[in-house]
């Protein structure tokens, strides 16, 4: 609040932009708030997850190559976030994806497969 009441409310090629996955968070203490940014909002924006299939050009766009079944495993798992679907470097957890995707769920694999052919028509 300090910043943007004393410098950056000031500039006019600076807008703030508050977003993250804590809503409740963000509720109480901008939205809701009666200190320094109390009814200063000029627009919301509800941001929703990926669809299973925006999720699928979502990874082939970062070159990240799953099998279809793979990417429903994943957004089973993780839902459509983008930030909760690319491995963080050096975890090697989408190396853990590849792998795991296909050995956990092997016995789903036919149910899955009739998902996604239901899901993305």
């Amino acid at each position: 609040e300090h910043f943007w009441n004393s410098y950056g409310s000031k500039q006019s090629n600076l807008i703030l932009v508050v977003c993250g996955s804590a809503a409740s968070w963000m509720i109480q203490k901008i939205v809701n708030s009666k200190g320094g940014l109390h009814n200063r909002i000029a627009r919301q924006i509800r941001l929703l997850p990926f669809t299973l299939r925006e999720t699928e050009s979502f990874l082939i766009s970062r070159r990240i190559n799953l099998t279809r079944f793979q990417i429903i495993s994943l957004y089973m798992a993780m839902g459509g976030v983008p930030g909760k679907l690319i491995p963080e470097k050096g975890h090697g957890q989408g190396m853990h994806l590849k792998e795991s995707a296909s050995n956990r769920y092997s016995k789903s694999k036919l149910h899955l497969g009739l998902v996604w052919s239901q899901l993305m028509g």
